[in-house]
């Protein structure tokens, strides 16, 4: 159902049910979803990869039956994502394209979806504005060119919401099927996401009729249902996050700035929000922005589960409600409004893009390790970095020995295999005069001083004999430092 700008009809309600809803012009939707395309493919293959890709690398390029194992263990919340990369990563590779492509492409139709609901909601104008602003917000680049599953749960957010809308206004039972099984896919994409639910509840249970509501229960039990034994497998293996904090005010701030695009659609969304009675497209994409951040942020104060990027599913709504804000105006404060968002957001574009926009830069790693590693140099990969990293550009690294790996990652089913104990990593050091120890930051900046003596304190402990252990070298790469010692008798 189409809705001029300024009509305030409920979108989800109609008079009489429809059996087939108008469809808004194909270029409604290819325009956008180009765009977007065109946007994540430039600089996809700059950035190096980081640690999360590396992970990605780590599991998906093992046999099915591994896989399966490693799920069974950790990681249950991405299987769907290594799943669909093993094949990709079996026939392409796993160089930056070849690892980032699908993400592009998924973000291409998350844009094109946006624009398919704006223009359904409120009017073919609008959807273009929102699948535009869905591609200017940098986090949006971010989901697009990385090697992870977020811009598949974005795009699988936005084609349920969009399958919600067409369901409700048709009172179709076929809809509801369909959008049951995207919701599915959807929660097992990752758990968080199926938060959507509730945030398509609370809009049915305002503006839906009676018989639709019933439907759509049924849809969300069935999808429930479905995703119900992931939930179970992943309540049991919670050391994967155990390194998340309770959120706090610097958390909130994180969470605006990157469902807004850097704050730069918060006055279109205003205006919309501000407007005459109940505009449509604030029916479907208010709750879908607010509830599901709500809902984590609350819960992770008690039992911590935020990250940022497990809310970008709800960035799509931001951008609805702002292209509906614009095209309530006329079109050169479009054109400026436009013009002002993309020159607003330009820098942070730039800055994802860059060799180390991704949080590391592994690919500089790589080519420390090759210049300055002799070969008989072991490697100790210390807490909080693993050693999967090295499967991003494993050419620096496969010249060192890991000589604290106990059981590689695909024989423990793990991501980043077993170490041996301290007791027998003294003992396999005995015979090596230099060691890197690589560690993992937790920040990008610096390496602090209590940083530095955290690692001179490890490597003084690993000493096998009477010997000590002297620092030659220490090079700081975006989060991982890399500190070489040699080993001298002690005086």
């Amino acid at each position: 159902m189409v809705v001029g700008n300024d009509e305030l009809a409920d979108p989800l309600v109609v008079a009489e049910p429809r059996p087939e809803p108008t469809r808004p012009p194909r270029w409604t939707w290819l325009v956008p979803g180009g765009l977007a395309l065109a946007v994540l493919l430039t600089g996809l293959g700059t950035p190096s990869l980081w640690r999360d890709e590396a992970a990605t690398i780590s599991v998906a390029r093992r046999p099915l039956p591994d896989i399966l194992r490693l799920l069974g263990n950790i990681d249950a919340v991405h299987g769907m994502y290594y799943l669909m990369m093993h094949p990709i990563i079996a026939v392409f590779g796993t160089n930056e394209w070849a690892l980032r492509l699908p993400s592009a492409l998924a973000g291409a139709v998350a844009a094109g979806g946006v624009a398919a609901i704006g223009a359904r909601l409120c009017s073919a104008r609008a959807g273009v504005l929102a699948g535009s602003l869905c591609t200017v917000a940098p986090m949006f680049s971010r989901a697009g060119q990385d090697a992870r599953s977020y811009a598949l749960v974005m795009a699988l957010a936005v084609l349920a919401s969009l399958l919600l809308v067409v369901a409700a206004q048709t009172g179709s039972g076929r809809w509801f099927v369909a959008y049951a099984a995207m919701t599915a896919l959807l929660g097992i994409a990752h758990l968080i996401a199926a938060l959507l639910l509730a945030a398509h509840g609370a809009t049915l249970l305002v503006h839906a009729r009676r018989a639709v509501l019933v439907r759509w229960l049924a849809a969300a039990g069935a999808a429930l249902t479905v995703i119900a034994p992931l939930a179970v497998l992943a309540s049991t293996q919670q050391t994967a996050i155990s390194w998340m904090r309770p959120p706090g005010t610097a958390e909130l701030d994180e969470v605006v700035t990157a469902l807004t695009g850097s704050f730069t659609l918060i006055v279109p969304i205003t205006l919309l929000i501000r407007s005459r009675g109940t505009a449509p497209v604030v029916v479907l994409a208010l709750p879908w922005l607010v509830l599901p951040p709500v809902v984590l942020l609350t819960v992770s104060l008690v039992h911590p589960f935020y990250n940022v990027r497990y809310l970008l599913f709800c960035l799509p709504a931001a951008a609805l409600l702002a292209g509906a804000g614009l095209a309530r105006f006329r079109l050169p404060v479009q054109v400026v409004a436009l013009v002002a968002v993309v020159a607003i957001a330009m820098p942070s574009q730039l800055a994802v893009r860059r060799p180390e926009g991704h949080l590391d830069d592994l690919r500089t790693t790589e080519k420390v390790l090759r210049a300055l590693g002799r070969p008989g140099d072991a490697v100790v990969y210390l807490e909080g970095f693993g050693r999967s990293m090295s499967m991003a550009y494993p050419t620096g690294f496969s010249r060192l020995r890991d000589v604290g790996l106990a059981r590689s990652p695909r024989a423990s089913a793990t991501i980043d295999g077993l170490s041996v104990p301290d007791s027998e990593l003294r003992y396999r050091l005995k015979t090596t005069s230099r060691v890197w120890l690589l560690t993992g930051l937790g920040h990008k900046g610096p390496a602090a001083p209590e940083d530095e003596r955290k690692v001179a304190a490890r490597a003084e402990a690993l000493h096998p004999d009477g010997s000590a252990y002297v620092l030659v070298e220490r090079r700081q790469v975006r989060r991982l430092l890399l500190s070489l010692y040699e080993r001298r008798p002690s005086q």
